[in-house]
């Protein structure tokens, strides 16, 4: 998944991905309370980590271009 992430931010920018990934992650939370039986919870479990990959590779790339390398 973070190698898809990956390619998608080189293309669109990291912004665009970074909020496509929260707003993944916020409609698959706000879900939750909703769901009527386990097997859409776990396709909604999937959807979330999902989501959860794209922002934490786009937040990894973003701070490694912020932290000082002779650190």
């Amino acid at each position: 998944m973070v190698t898809f992430w990956g390619i998608f931010s080189d293309r669109f920018g990291r912004k665009l991905v970074f909020i496509i990934a929260f707003i993944i992650q916020g409609i698959t939370l706000a879900v939750y309370p909703f769901v009527p039986n386990f097997w859409i919870l776990l396709i909604i479990r999937i959807l979330l980590s999902f989501g959860l990959s794209g922002a934490n590779a786009i937040m990894t790339s973003a701070l490694g271009d912020y932290i000082d390398r002779e650190r």
